[in-house]
């Protein structure tokens, strides 16, 4: 059972995306994620920002934001992406804007929003089909509370939570199974969404076994079933990229 806040806060907390423009993915290589989570790192005291958690993603980024108030907040966020842009542009050889937006904000008032938007995030790679298991997206906040060391200020996070791995993970276990779990679909970014085929694709990549030998391998197919129905596959979807009918994969869900 997880242990949730034991305390309440202010209303220092924020959900932030930016987005590539035109729905370039700025972020397409570990070389750019990392670039701009150093980024971020950079100007991170100097405005009196807390990183609660994050995932960068290939056109657009969440984080999870302790900021003194919303001038801080604009100012860390224009430095990090004006640097950013700068950056970007240069490898690039090219010119004109980055980000689609300035930045998107939602100031969080309340305990329960601000855990379902932690486990958002952290589940925000799983939903597209990059990986089956939150934890092991390297772009993510959620390998900050399992190594105790990154960008994450867990000292800031154990204020509200308990910041153990473990509870965090327990913490995603009972939220990600409730259907009120998500946060304000404008801060869903659907041209990121890949199709049912490149979903099922990516999941089975990642299963750890040859596609072709994933049916006869129940657990594994189990658990790549459940991620493809997270990511919003249909059962006849998931059966045809598994190779089975859809009589046989109810026997596993």
């Amino acid at each position: 059972m997880s242990r949730l806040p034991r305390k309440a806060y202010e209303t220092h907390y924020y959900h932030v995306i930016v987005q590539g423009i035109g729905k370039e993915e700025i972020f397409e290589s570990g070389r750019f994620k990392s670039e701009y989570l150093n980024d971020i790192a950079m100007f991170k005291d100097m405005c009196g920002v807390k990183v609660l958690t994050y995932a960068v993603m290939n056109n657009h980024c969440h984080l999870l934001l302790y900021a003194p108030d919303s001038a801080a907040l604009g100012a860390f966020m224009r430095r990090v992406n004006t640097r950013y842009a700068q950056y970007y542009n240069h490898v690039k050889e090219r010119v004109g804007y980055v980000f689609r937006d300035r930045y998107k904000s939602q100031p969080i008032f309340d305990d329960n929003y601000l855990i379902n938007c932690m486990v958002y995030i952290h589940n925000n790679p799983v939903k597209i089909g990059i990986v089956t298991e939150a934890a092991d997206y390297s772009y993510s906040g959620l390998q900050c509370y399992h190594s105790r060391a990154g960008l994450v200020d867990l000292a800031a996070a154990g204020e509200i939570f308990d910041a153990d791995a473990e509870n965090v993970e327990a913490i995603m276990e009972e939220r990600s199974a409730q259907a009120d779990g998500n946060c304000p679909e404008w801060l869903d970014v659907e041209e990121e969404r890949r199709s049912p085929q490149e979903i099922a694709a990516r999941v089975i990549a990642g299963c750890g076994v040859p596609a072709e030998l994933l049916k006869h391998d129940k657990a594994r197919l189990k658990k790549a079933a459940e991620t493809m129905m997270n990511a919003g596959l249909t059962r006849t979807e998931i059966a045809e990229a598994a190779g089975v009918s859809r009589q046989w994969l109810r026997t596993l869900m």
